[in-house]
């Protein structure tokens, strides 16, 4: 066999030129591996389940914007390092899950599979899931939101209809109790907690008429405190706490909407005004708010139509909003 100094000198060359291709060829490739291009997962998704922990933004189950199909899988997204990482896998393909936060720990209420409701609260540790109770019955397109030692869970649909029951789950206890009733059914309807308080906007009642509610809840006292109105009814609006206040984006009516509406909570009326407009707001998208800063998640990022779409929003800023590439590092 041949080694390289017994060969003439154009074949030296030739073998030089090879060997020189074959590194640059795995240096490329590996670099691009390391920066999510070649690696890239399927990710790209709409109607998924999305919550913040620390800095991080958890993605739970949707429909892939590829293929259609509903998804199980977790995923981990620090936008700050503009990082992807693949956390685990629910029982369960879901549809519109709703997560809720109790002290660092994400938890995921009722749901749909695609066939039926789900009633299940699962808790999620390290990427694997936990049954720790049940709703009363199955259900799914209401709002979930952890409070102190107790998620909630508030309107949505189950096999019989629309639901305007509040419920409280005990997480020391396990024990699930209905707590209080809106005024009228309703689904699709979005919450948050501000100042220890609860507020549920927005929504879709049994006629199919959009709501334009601010219900203020106290999640101690177990009552409806107060009563505010948006500009408009709408429903699958995304709403986060933001500073003093609160932010209703996006969201449905006869259309998709791209306004974003702040609602202040803090005087003797809850008022509503309509601050700005996103053309990249989408119903089908979620919003969520980590470090004072606000990222719209969802969809297919504009030059990687597999990946998951992040768009960082800065209100009031001349560029304010920022199209994220996120990278999966598998040695991360």
């Amino acid at each position: 066999m041949k080694g390289l100094y017994d060969v003439t000198r154009g074949e030296q060359i030739r073998l030089w030129i090879t060997y020189g291709t074959i590194f640059a060829l795995l240096f490329v490739g590996g670099y691009l591996f390391s920066q999510g291009v070649i690696n890239q997962p399927w990710t790209a998704r709409t109607h998924m389940g999305t919550a913040v922990i620390g800095d991080a933004l958890y993605i739970v189950g949707g429909q892939s914007s590829v293929t259609g199909e509903l998804l199980a899988d977790i995923w981990e997204i620090n936008p700050y390092e503009a990082r992807l990482r693949f956390v685990g896998r629910l029982p369960y393909a879901c549809y519109r899950p709703e997560l809720a936060v109790s002290h660092g720990t994400l938890y995921i209420v009722g749901g749909y599979d695609g066939d039926d409701y789900r009633s299940e609260i699962l808790k999620i540790t390290n990427g694997r899931t936990e049954s720790i109770g049940d709703l009363p019955t199955p259900r799914g397109y209401g709002a979930g939101v952890g409070v102190g030692n107790s998620l909630f869970y508030a309107g949505g649909c189950d096999r019989d209809g629309m639901l305007d029951e509040i419920i409280q789950f005990d997480l020391d206890s396990g024990e699930t109790s209905v707590v209080a009733h809106f005024a009228s059914p309703r689904r699709f309807i979005a919450a948050a907690q501000q100042g220890g308080l609860i507020y549920f906007v927005g929504g879709e009642d049994a006629e199919l008429k959009c709501l334009d509610e601010i219900v203020e809840f106290d999640p101690v006292a177990r009552q409806v405190v107060r009563v505010g109105h948006l500009p408009t009814g709408r429903y699958l609006v995304n709403l986060v706490a933001w500073e003093d206040r609160l932010l209703a984006l996006g969201g449905k009516s006869t259309l998709s909407l791209n306004e974003v509406v702040s609602i202040a909570v803090s005087g003797p009326t809850i008022t509503s005004e309509i601050v700005d407009e996103i053309s990249e707001l989408s119903w089908s998208l979620s919003v969520e708010s980590t470090q004072n800063r606000l990222f719209i998640v969802g969809g297919q990022h504009p030059e990687h139509a597999r990946a998951i779409g992040l768009i960082e929003y800065a209100p009031g800023s001349t560029e304010r909003l920022h199209a994220i590439a996120l990278r999966k590092n598998p040695w991360k």
